[in-house]
């Protein structure tokens, strides 16, 4: 049980510090557009055994190169800059979106035209780096940056609560270095890697085909934003991970923080630049769309709108960016990496399990539609009782093997659909008795089989009284409480019978402690969250 607790504590803390730095983000800091913009000259601002971390103080950016091979990676493409190339999109270091607050229309600014030609960019060096602060006075938005050399790869952090905005534009998002992880469209077998499904490859040449462009959210759509209907499904991203190689050399870059709020955007075979690449968008708000094709208004008429949020994210976002040669210089490599970066963090460790293992999932039940007296009602039917689950595991380990772990899913009070809050904190009898259930527990545990119970500690049932008032419901950007309804795939349109809302970030700190005292109080042994770990959604209203 101290196991439960010590896990249900770390994500508490976690949970509430997620929560509590979305909250009372307005920004106060007034933007000085009077300041004269300071440098440092070009040279190298920090070394190590393997890479050392220049500044180019004319053209603005910063290089990483590597002592062993005399690759130069920055964020402008190092042979782009030598050759005097003239793109404003290659040679801008760092985008912003904005919102324009008075037509609520959206903008890109690129750097290079926001920051060098019309504001202004500040630049010091600090501890084994170098920040960049981004003035874009057109639309007074501040960005500074820190970009700190590390043993291996060069991280670079944006802290969003450093940000400054003035009065007419409302930041949306920035995307960070979008020409660092970019190659040349005519160096042999070079593409870009993105995460969608398990992973795939772009190449960088140019064809008949144009542009190929992918733009993917982390996590998933931002579960707490409205907009237009859509048929569209896209295929989930849930690696923070993106990456190029280029000849004999790669880069591998990682959402190392923020990785709930970014988007990954790439674009092949350009042949106006020449060059293809794959970067993060990180959005500080979020928003709703709005369809006004349906206006009578002459202005509003045909135009979408979209409305930020007034509050923003005071996240701090880093990305790390990994050089990889020679043999790891591919997609194995850049995979291979990864996993070194999750298991040094502690997040992948190996099985000690000699031999072949299964992991099974268990549905518990499903609330259905009843009559009694002609009268209808919703009824919760078991799929998968304790006592069938029992046999099952007991079936599976005697004719396939040794089973790794179990997961009960959808054992609360309406299934696997939403229902209450963590099934309502209790086991329903339809499952079979409380004994029966801890028989399943204490044959796991004699097997040395994990078994966690799987609650839902984000959706809850529209219909349901708990937390449907303004207070423990998450808001999208325009203040709507959200709800949500999945899709019916064979008519492509949101089933509203099974509507369910969104708790509010900072009501997790307590529904967590509610679920520690049951688990204690139930004897549970395990305990998995997975809808916590699977939608990400900008609750950053604090109201």
């Amino acid at each position: 049980m101290r196991r439960i607790c010590s896990l249900l504590l770390a994500v508490s803390i976690l949970v509430i510090s997620m929560a509590g730095c979305q909250q009372n983000s307005k920004i106060v800091a007034s933007y000085d557009k009077d300041t004269q913009a300071q440098s440092i000259p070009s040279q190298s601002v920090a070394t190590n055994d393997n890479y050392e971390m220049l500044w180019d103080d004319d053209g603005k950016f910063v290089m990483l190169k590597s002592k062993a091979t005399d690759k130069i990676w920055s964020n402008i493409p190092y042979d782009y800059y030598q050759s005097g190339g003239t793109s404003t999109n290659v040679k801008s270091t760092l985008n912003i979106t904005i919102s324009n607050n008075s037509n609520l229309q959206w903008d890109t600014v690129r750097g290079y035209t926001g920051v060098i030609e019309n504001g202004r960019i500040f630049c010091e060096k600090i501890d084994s780096g170098i920040k960049v602060t981004y003035c874009f006075d057109n639309q007074e938005i501040m960005v500074p940056v820190n970009y700190v050399l590390r043993e291996d790869s060069i991280e670079a952090t944006i802290d969003a609560k450093s940000i400054v905005e003035g009065e007419d534009f409302s930041l949306v998002a920035v995307s960070l270095a979008p020409f660092m992880t970019s190659a040349s469209n005519d160096v042999p077998d070079s593409y870009l890697f993105v995460p969608s499904g398990s992973g795939a490859l772009i190449y960088a040449e140019e064809n008949a085909d144009a542009n190929r462009k992918f733009f993917g959210e982390v996590y998933g759509t931002d579960g707490s934003r409205l907009v237009p209907e859509t048929t569209t499904e896209l295929e989930e991203i849930r690696l923070p991970v993106f990456g190029v190689k280029e000849g004999a050399n790669a880069l591998l870059g990682i959402i190392e923080n923020g990785a709930e709020a970014a988007a990954i955007e790439a674009e092949a075979g350009n042949s106006r630049t020449g060059y293809s690449n794959v970067y993060p968008t990180f959005y500080v708000r979020g928003y709703d769309s709005f369809e006004t094709s349906l206006s009578k208004s002459v202005i509003l008429k045909n135009r979408d709108l979209t409305q930020v949020s007034a509050e923003r994210s005071e996240e701090t976002f880093k990305v790390g960016y990994y050089p990889l040669s020679d043999e790891d210089a591919d997609y194995n490599g850049m995979a291979k990496k990864y996993r070194k970066y999750l298991g040094d963090k502690g997040e992948l460790k190996k099985s000690k399990t000699e031999q072949s293992s299964y992991s099974v999932t268990l549905l518990g039940g499903i609330s259905v539609s009843s009559a009694k007296f002609g009268i209808p009602h919703k009824v919760l039917d078991a799929m998968t009782t304790f006592s069938e689950a029992k046999d099952i595991i007991e079936d599976i380990s005697s004719n396939l093997g040794s089973i790794y772990s179990v997961q009960l899913l959808g054992y609360g009070n309406n299934g696997i659909l939403p229902g209450k809050i963590a099934g309502g904190y209790k086991f329903d009898s339809v499952y079979g008795t409380n004994a029966e259930r801890l028989a399943l527990e204490e044959y796991c545990k004699n097997n040395n089989i994990s078994i966690f119970t799987d609650f839902d500690l984000i959706r809850f049932d529209s219909s349901e009284s708990i937390l449907t008032g303004l207070t423990g419901t998450a808001k999208s950007a325009s203040l709507h409480a959200v709800k949500r309804a999945p899709s019916s795939i064979p008519v492509r349109k949101d089933d509203d019978s099974l509507t369910y809302k969104l708790i509010k970030r900072d009501t997790l700190s307590s529904t967590i402690g509610n679920l520690i005292k049951m688990a204690d109080k139930k004897e549970i042994s395990g305990i998995s969250l997975s809808t916590l770990g699977s939608i990400a959604y900008s609750d950053y209203n604090d109201i």
